[in-house]
């Protein structure tokens, strides 16, 4: 019986949080399209590519 009402609630805040006003910004989040993971791929891309900032200017390492 425990079971039935735990899925039964759990099934109620997944719908309101997906039907609800921020349903967009929690779909961003799930799918890893945010402002905030876009940042972080960018950030590992410089840092994989050897990248230094020397100055006011970028350069590679090399």
């Amino acid at each position: 019986m425990r079971r039935s009402w735990h899925r039964f609630f759990e099934g109620e805040i997944l719908y309101r949080l997906l039907s609800g006003p921020q349903a967009g910004l929690l779909e961003q989040i799930a799918n890893g399209e945010s402002r905030l993971n876009q940042i972080g791929r960018a950030i590992e891309f410089v840092r994989k590519s050897g990248c230094r900032r020397r100055g006011a200017a970028w350069s590679s390492k090399a």
